[in-house]
Formats: C-alpha cells, sequence, structure tokens
C-alpha cells in the first residue's frame, strides 16, 4: 500500500533531497574548517584540603567546619594572580599571570575538600607542567593565607596534591564531530528552507497558466504560414515552443493541444513546423485543409500508405485531415505501429481539436497529460476548468499582440 499520494512526494522530494544534499556540503565543510583551528590540550590534577594540626574535642570541629566553608573560596583562587603568578615564575612563562588566568581554573568537587585544577595549552607536555605548578602554587598559598593555630602557630588548613597531572590523550578542542555535526545541521536547515521555497514556487508556477502574446501578422508575413521567415511572428512561436521541449527523454509520444475556433488552426501550423525543426517526428491533426502550400493526407491514407516518406519530406510535419471521432488513445497507440521509434527524434503529435464550446472529443486528448494551447482568453477559462487547479501549469494562452 503506497503510504504517500504522487502530490505529497512532489511537495516534499525536493526539500528533502536538498536537505540531505547541503547537510553532506556543510558537513564536509565543517570537517574543512576544524581542520584550520589550533589544537588545544587540557590536563587536570586535584588537591585535598585537610584540617591543619589542632587539639581534638571541639577545636578539631570548628577547624574542620572552617576548612568546609573556604573550599570554593580557595578553589575561586586558582585563577587569581596570587597563584598563577608563582606559577609564571616557576616555569618562565613569557606571559603575565591575567594572560595565563584564561588557560588555568580550578572547580570544587561538591561536597568534598578536593578542588580539580585544570589547565590548557597548545601540546599535551605544557598543559601538563601548567597544571602541576598550579597545584604547587595553591598549596602553597592556601597554607600561607590559612590562619594559625594559637597552639604551635600551624596552619587551620593544610593541602597536598590528591592527583597529580597526566598527558591527555588527544586534544579537547576543537571537537572534530561537533564541528562536522553542526555544519550537517546546519546545512540541512539552510536546504530544507531553500528546497521548500523552490518547491512552493514550482507548486505555484504548476498551478498558473501560462500566457504568451503573438504578434499580429504583416504584409511581410503569410496569414497562415508564419515559421521559416525572419520576423516578429515566427520568433515568438518558437518562443512558445522551447518551454514545452523540456524533461526527460522519452519513447512514448507526447501530445500538444491547441484549442479554438477553426481560423485559429494558423498556430497549430506554426507550432508544428517549430516542432519539426528540433528535431520531432510530427504528426500534426488538423481539422481541415488550411493552406495549399501543405500537402495534406487524411487518417486513412496515413494509415494504408505503404511508401516510405521521401527525404525532402521526411524532416517535414505529416499533416493529417480527417480524423475527427477519434479517441486520443486510439490515435496514439495507431501512430506508434506506423512510426515505429527513432531514436533522437521522438513523435509529437498535435492536435488542433476547434473549440471546447463545440466538442468534447478534446478532453481525451487533454487526458494525455501534454501542453494545451489555448487561442484566446475564452478558450483558456474553459481549459483551465476542465484541467482543474493542479494541472493549470500545462496551459498556455495565447494573445495577438
Amino acid at each position: 500500500m503506497r503510504l504517500l499520494s504522487d502530490e505529497r512526494v512532489r511537495r516534499w522530494l525536493l526539500p528533502v533531497l536538498a536537505a540531505l544534499a547541503c547537510a553532506v556540503l556543510g558537513g564536509l565543510l565543517g570537517a574543512v574548517a576544524v581542520r584550520g583551528e589550533p589544537a588545544v590540550y587540557t590536563a587536570s590534577g586535584s588537591v585535598l584540603l585537610t584540617p591543619g594540626e589542632t587539639s581534638v574535642g571541639s577545636d578539631a570541629m570548628a577547624n574542620s567546619t572552617y576548612m568546609q566553608s573556604q573550599v570554593q573560596t580557595y578553589a575561586e583562587m586558582v585563577g587569581t594572580p596570587l597563584v598563577l603568578g608563582r606559577v609564571v615564575k616557576e616555569l618562565g612563562l613569557s606571559e603575565s599571570a591575567s594572560q595565563l588566568s584564561g588557560r588555568v581554573s580550578g572547580k570544587a568537587t561538591l561536597n568534598t575538600a578536593i578542588i580539580d585544577v585544570s589547565a590548557r595549552a597548545a601540546s599535551p607536555e605544557e598543559a601538563v607542567k601548567i597544571s602541576d605548578g598550579a597545584q604547587r602554587s595553591l598549596i602553597a598559598t592556601v597554607e600561607a593565607i590559612s590562619p594559625k593555630s594559637s597552639r604551635g602557630g600551624a596552619p587551620l588548613v593544610e593541602a597536598r596534591v590528591l592527583r597529580a597531572a597526566s598527558a591527555p590523550a588527544g586534544p579537547t578542542s576543537p571537537k572534530r564531530s561537533v564541528w562536522v555535526l553542526m555544519g550537517a545541521a546546519v546545512g540541512a536547515g539552510l536546504g530544507w528552507l531553500v528546497g521548500s521555497l523552490a518547491s512552493r514556487l514550482r507548486e505555484r508556477a504548476r498551478r498558473t497558466a501560462r500566457h504568451h502574446m503573438i504578434p499580429e501578422n504583416d504584409k511581410a508575413d503569410d496569414a497562415v504560414v508564419a515559421v521559416g521567415r525572419r520576423g516578429p511572428r515566427a520568433a515568438a512561436y518558437r518562443a512558445l515552443v522551447a518551454p514545452l521541449l523540456g524533461g526527460a527523454p522519452t519513447d512514448e509520444a507526447r501530445t500538444v493541444v491547441v484549442l479554438g475556433d477553426d481560423r485559429d488552426q494558423r498556430h497549430g501550423v506554426n507550432i508544428s513546423l517549430v516542432l519539426a525543426e528540433t528535431g520531432h517526428r510530427v504528426v500534426a491533426l488538423l481539422q481541415r485543409t488550411v493552406s495549399d502550400d501543405l500537402p495534406v493526407v487524411t487518417w486513412r491514407e496515413l494509415m494504408t500508405e505503404q511508401r516510405p516518406p521521401s527525404e525532402a519530406s521526411r524532416n517535414a510535419p505529416v499533416w493529417v485531415v480527417d480524423w475527427d471521432g477519434l479517441v486520443a488513445h486510439e490515435v496514439l497507440s495507431r501512430l506508434k505501429q506506423r512510426f515505429p521509434h527513432e531514436p533522437g527524434r521522438p513523435l509529437m503529435v498535435l492536435a488542433a481539436c476547434g473549440s471546447l464550446d463545440d466538442t468534447l472529443g478534446s478532453s481525451s486528448w487533454i487526458a494525455e497529460g501534454g501542453t494545451v494551447i489555448a487561442t484566446d482568453e475564452k478558450e483558456g477559462r474553459l481549459a483551465s476548468n476542465l484541467l482543474g487547479p493542479e494541472d493549470l501549469g500545462r496551459l498556455v494562452v495565447l494573445g495577438d499582440g
């Protein structure tokens, strides 16, 4: 069972494909961008705070309470010049204590007397040296500023290294996977927006009839045949046909339906000539002979003629009259037998069906899914009612200008 209708597939396919393509592109750009970022390594160690030498009983309890209250304060001191000044001097760093504070931090572990000391650097070795130096400086600073016991002058809070810093296995930043995922996410979002916009514009175009102007004939143009001559009408017909030739190549016959009064068959004649110019094998079904220059045959003659076309007429349209009463499916089926497929020369059938007011036979041609050309606004309104809003993109309304 099909879960999605054709309409929903058409609506969502373009945004999905655009999102996937842009996600891949965004991921690749993220991977390229992260390669240009310098690697940063982080090394961490721990310092343990303990009560200093004191007497037992209430003094010991008071000292322990005091130490616990100072853990967060000592952790915040790690990033201050008071602690980092010793590190800069000990390691002989070229940066100041204030500058180093951006790469060193302390954090108190919740409900413990442990302070984690972290340092970031461009190499694992440097990160370890700075972290260990910050731990030693913190220990000295804590013991220096801690209140002294009245019994012997020992500090009330002592500190010692609980865990020395170790070299990190790899850089902590930049995170390659994070950059790739961020690039893919941003790309997918932008692709979805662009694809959705393009899908909406495409849907709007598909539901909007196209209007095309054909200039009035002048003294230099024949009233029927304009193509083959240099003039504004010939150029207008070629511009009309150009959008009809899009789409994937197919072996199936394609159709063009021309709706209008009997006198408007001149549009069908000129459109057929342009299609023949583009290399199509064209069969033009006319209501009557519209020009002595066109070598017309009847439908019966076309189906029974055994002689191959001459080289001179091979690339010209086949003009057919007396075909009324035949539905599109029957005509296309018999034409496919009469004209076997020729690679690079697809079959194009143009049917001049007259006005929709006068005949119902044109509905079978419109149902074939090809282009529908209305020769005036009246026929355009009738055709749009027959097509419905979903297929208005197949409709072209002509006007004389």
